[in-house]
């Protein structure tokens, strides 16, 4: 079973439903982030640290952040993962 996963989801409602059946799995560790960007960067700080995520719950569209974003979509995030774990 997964032990740490990323939501990376700009709906509060959204993110504390998957949150709520995540725990009900008993995921011990369950972190969030509202855009691509600061997801990105907690995956990069767990893989450097040796302690990646187990899985990457993305949404694919997000709303426009007033700050500057490299990445813009779920399928953008998708994408670095995996240039990052290869």
């Amino acid at each position: 079973m997964f032990q740490k996963v990323l939501i990376a989801e700009d709906a509060d409602f959204m993110s504390s439903g998957i949150k709520a059946a995540l725990e009900s799995l008993q995921i011990p560790v369950i972190e969030h982030a509202k855009y691509c960007d600061e997801a990105f960067l907690k995956l990069k700080k767990a893989w450097n640290e040796k302690e990646p995520f187990d899985l990457l719950i993305s949404d694919l569209s997000f709303v426009e952040n007033p700050n500057p974003q490299r990445l813009h979509a779920g399928e953008d995030l998708v994408k670095a993962a995996k240039e990052l774990q290869t």
